[in-house]
């Protein structure tokens, strides 16, 4: 059986050095992005994915070899992502650079995960539980939620409530539409973003 995969969109790993970042980077990353290829600034399908393999230690993450960021971009716009390698980029007080990234199609995996996903009036467990099973029903799908931790994001000054979420055994469509639309708002600051779940569930 052939397995789905979304030939537009492509997934770059990045290696990510440094000390530490805050952890909550999601914002200053974009940013930090955006400023050095201006063209990515509010590009369709352009996503940034949290710092994955980090040691959190209080209100940062200490970074390892094993540390890396996902970006996902339209094809077309492959460059402008490649780009991004080799330069050393602020995020806050720390100074993280990218490595040479490695680069892949997106296709299905059968659990998920998100560090952090928010939605408008989901304030609780229960809450955000209830709005991702309404989301899987739209979307014809009968994985199972597993809703997380609760986190807190800065976003434009303001407080952003979002949760950890786990979704296991999902149908092969669901999760490739989930990996290339993610889930909810504030995607572009690394909310909802939904990547294979081995190794990143924390």
């Amino acid at each position: 059986m052939c397995m789905p995969v979304d030939l537009d969109r492509l997934r770059l790993r990045f290696p990510i050095y440094g000390k530490y970042v805050p952890v909550d980077h999601g914002e200053p990353l974009y940013a930090a992005f955006c400023t050095e290829q201006p063209k990515l600034h509010g590009l369709d399908g352009f996503v940034v994915s949290p710092i994955i393999q980090a040691e959190p230690l209080g209100k940062e993450l200490l970074l390892t070899h094993e540390s890396h960021v996902y970006v996902q971009i339209p094809q077309p716009h492959l460059p402008l992502a490649v780009a991004l390698a080799g330069k050393t980029y602020r995020i806050r007080q720390s100074s993280v650079r990218l490595g040479p990234p490695s680069i892949s199609l997106i296709q299905p995996a059968a659990k998920l995960y998100s560090r952090f996903v928010t939605s408008k009036h989901a304030e609780t467990e229960v809450d955000m539980e209830n709005k991702l099973n309404d989301y899987l029903i739209d979307l014809e799908s009968h994985a199972e939620v597993q809703v997380r931790r609760r986190r807190i994001m800065m976003i434009h000054g303001k407080k952003v409530v979002g949760f950890g979420v786990l979704l296991a055994n999902l149908e092969e469509d669901p999760s490739v539409r989930i990996q290339v639309d993610g889930i909810f708002g504030r995607r572009r600051y690394s909310a909802g973003v939904f990547l294979p779940a081995s190794g990143m569930e924390r």
